[in-house]
Order: C-alpha cells, then structure tokens, then sequence
C-alpha cells in the first residue's frame, strides 16, 4: 500500500537518509534495502527531486519494471535538474534494451547537445558512437567519437577508451594508417591500462592478419 501523501515526503527523505548513512559505512545491500522498501511504498508522483531521482536510479540498478517509467517520470518532472543527464543515460540504456534504437540514441545526442559539460557527457558520446557503429552508421560514430576526443579536458582512461574506438572505426573505414597510428599512441601514452593496451594490441594483430 502506498502511504498517504502527508505522510511519504517525510517519510521518503528520512529512510533515504538512513540509506545514505549505510552506503558511508560500505553497507550497500542494506542502503539498497531501504531504497528499494522506499520505492515500494510510495507514490512517486509526491516525492522531491532528489528522492525521486535516487528511486529511479536504484530501479534501473535492479532492472525493476517500474525503472523506465519512474526515469520518464524525472525527466518530466525535473526538466531543469542536474542530475538529469544522468537519467537521461540509464533511459538511454533501458531503451536501447528494449529495442527503440533511435529513441535511445536521442537520449545520448540530448546530453551531447544539451550537457557538454556533465560527468555524463562523456559516457554518452562512448556508448552513442557504439551504438551508431552497431546501426551501420559508422561515418557517424567516428564523428562522435571525434567530437569527444577534441575537447581535451578527458581523464586518461576516457581518453584511452575512445582513442581505441576511433581506431577501430577508422580501420572499418579502411584508413588503416591512421588506425595504426591510433593504437601505437594507445601502447606508449597508456600503459598501465592492460586492458585497453590488450585490445589496441589486438586490434593491431588482426588488421596486419587482415592486410597479409
């Protein structure tokens, strides 16, 4: 039973708390617990905007039914949040697995657009130039991908990530020196990143194999 809207702001806001506190003490199961009896219990249309966020973020953590809504929901309600962005990703997401791909990819090109300067943004150009690539649009992945490598202001490891995909989008193109040229910066900027050093490796080994 939903409780009584008098009753659920206080009552969302304060076992959200709790859940905070848990989550510090690395008890995340349990904060988890109290997010999810939250979600049951409450009517999301009467909760603020960060208590609806937390709901609809720990849905789509879960996989629950209710995720896609309860993120629609966010979006609508909280147009102008900061934490939008960040919805808007794990919508994108939701979408994508259900099969909607350019409404997915409408999400991702929201935040490009919209959001350059969120932690989000440069996930979404990532995940927006693979899902474009998976879509036959290669051109446009590697305009993404670009796009995102051009600003400059990446963590090393983002920074890596997409220089390994613009490397694998350009050898798709058949520009395969550039490619090369890719990986090579991947192996001497990025070294302690063995998984990306172990792909550009690879990706290297199958375009000789493929040139032979």
């Amino acid at each position: 039973h939903h409780l009584g809207a008098q009753r659920m702001r206080p009552y969302a806001s304060y076992t959200l708390f709790l859940a905070e506190e848990m989550e510090r003490q690395n008890r995340h199961d349990s904060a988890d617990a109290r997010r999810i009896h939250v979600l049951k219990s409450v009517d999301p249309e009467s909760i603020g905007e960060q208590a609806c966020k937390v709901l609809a973020l720990t849905a789509a953590n879960y996989s629950f039914p209710e995720a896609s809504s309860l993120l629609e929901l966010f979006n609508r309600r909280f147009p102008q949040s900061d934490d939008r962005p960040e919805v808007l990703l794990e919508l994108a997401k939701i979408t994508r697995s259900e099969h909607s791909d350019t409404r997915s990819r409408g999400f991702l090109e929201e935040i490009r657009e919209e959001w350059p300067d969120s932690t989000a943004y440069p996930k979404a150009c990532i995940l927006l130039a693979g899902w474009l690539q998976d879509d036959g649009l290669p051109r446009a992945a590697l305009n993404t991908i670009t796009d995102l490598l051009d600003r400059g202001d990446l963590s090393p490891h983002t920074t890596a990530q997409a220089i390994l995909h613009r490397a694998e989008l350009l050898f798709l193109a058949g520009e395969s020196e550039k490619g090369s040229l890719n990986c090579q910066r991947i192996l001497h900027l990025y070294p302690a990143f063995h998984d990306i050093i172990e792909s550009a490796k690879q990706l290297l080994e199958e375009q000789m194999n493929h040139e032979v």
